[in-house]
């Protein structure tokens, strides 16, 4: 009887040493287990924050792009607006020379229709090949042909005014001339004025 249980005793203490050992590997197993999932986590955050790094590089340089991109538009829109301005501004001309012409004012006149033909024919509107943007645009050669007239139609007239002018000073002056040599006066020389 004491045999029996001493050998009843045995297979439970070799049943208890098999549960420890067995529960000891399984927790070794567990803790190998958990050390990997942690190695690959690590590995994975590695590759995450190196993918970041590259995306704000990346980011970086679209955004430096992006920047000068939009610094060319403006550039671009600010000589679009400037060259409509100069435009506007020629195609006003041909009515207020006229009006200055009216008033009399030909000095203005001739300079604002001076500027305008230099507007038309400016370097300023050009391409970035240096090439004429606007060159065959049918109503600026009409634009242009209109400043023409003008400026034709400003020299015929400041033409005919100083024609008249030198008449009108050229017969004055044998008037008082033919006068002072018939009062017996005259030396033969011009009065001066």
């Amino acid at each position: 009887q004491l045999e029996h249980r001493r050998d009843r005793i045995e297979r439970l203490v070799d049943d208890v040493v098999k549960g420890y050992y067995s529960g000891f590997n399984k927790s070794i197993h567990n803790y190998s287990e958990i050390l990997r999932l942690f190695a690959e986590a690590q590995a994975e955050v590695k590759r995450v924050k190196a993918s970041l790094i590259a995306a704000r590089k990346h980011l970086g340089i679209h955004r430096d792009q992006s920047v000068k991109l939009q610094f060319q538009k403006n550039q671009i829109l600010n000589h679009t607006d400037d060259i409509l301005n100069a435009l506007t501004e020629c195609a006003n001309v041909p009515t207020c020379a006229e009006a200055l012409i009216a008033k009399g004012s030909f000095r203005e006149a001739a300079g604002m229709i001076a500027d305008a033909k230099r507007v038309m024919s400016d370097g300023n509107v050009r391409d970035e090949n240096g090439m004429p943007v606007l060159h065959g645009v049918r109503a600026l050669v009409e634009l242009t042909g209109t400043i023409d007239a003008k400026a034709d139609q400003l020299k015929g007239l400041l033409l005919e005014k100083i024609s008249s002018a030198l008449v009108a000073a050229t017969s004055k002056r044998s008037k008082t001339k033919s006068e002072s040599t018939s009062d017996g006066t005259g030396d033969g020389t011009l009065p001066s004025e």
